[in-house]
């Protein structure tokens, strides 16, 4: 049987299992193994705000893999890594030793913090999405106005029953422009804050 971790890759964020059985983003370090049948059914059963990144199956490579009783990535030992500084002279060389702990694994409290960091970075995903599209809807009831505008302009003289009409007409564009409007204000004011330095960081940097 084949082993799995679920990753998004266009933003390179994973799935592990929180306290309450839920699917958690996180980075691939807290990511959760998984055999291919529990993958596959928590692929099917994601809430919509993840279905919407589109997770897939990356298979585990298997000289990588040691499955615990909680099917975690294992952690890795700690390591010596020698450092040689060089000095001015040639004939003077010292060896330093950097310990780099890689078995570290980040505490309940920490993650729940990238969690949350991982839902407001979905939340400006979201709202640039969404403000494309009512930039595009905005274009479309601007042209129909346009339009009405113009036949107004070129048709001959209309009675009272046609000139209602076409005021009904440019009356619903511009309440239907007013819509967008008032959801574009909601999603700038959204936007301007993660902007420049005051951005915050994808829960993939938080971990590194």
């Amino acid at each position: 049987m084949g082993y799995f971790l679920l990753v998004c890759r266009k933003r390179k964020l994973y799935l592990r299992i929180g306290e309450g059985g839920s699917p958690i983003v996180c980075g691939k370090k807290e990511a959760k193994v998984f055999d291919e049948i529990k993958a596959q059914n928590v692929l099917d059963h994601l809430p919509k705000a993840l279905q919407k990144m589109n997770f897939v199956k990356e298979p585990v490579v298997q000289s990588e893999l040691n499955i615990s009783d909680e099917e975690e990535i294992p952690s890795k030992k700690t390591v010596i890594v020698t450092k040689t500084v060089v000095k001015n002279t040639s004939h003077n060389k010292k060896t330093k030793k950097i310990i780099k702990n890689t078995s570290y694994k980040a505490p309940q409290n920490v993650m729940s913090w990238v969690d949350r960091v991982a839902q407001c970075n979905d939340l400006f995903l979201d709202a640039e999405e969404r403000r494309r599209e009512l930039l595009d809807c905005l274009s479309n009831t601007d042209k129909n106005l346009s339009n009405i505008l113009h036949k107004i302009e070129l048709e001959d003289d209309m009675n009272a029953c046609m000139g209602f009409m076409q005021y009904k007409k440019i009356r619903e564009c511009l309440r239907r422009r007013r819509i967008v409007k008032d959801e574009m204000y909601i999603l700038d004011v959204i936007l301007a804050k993660p902007t420049g330095e005051h951005k915050i960081p994808s829960s993939q940097k938080i971990l590194i």
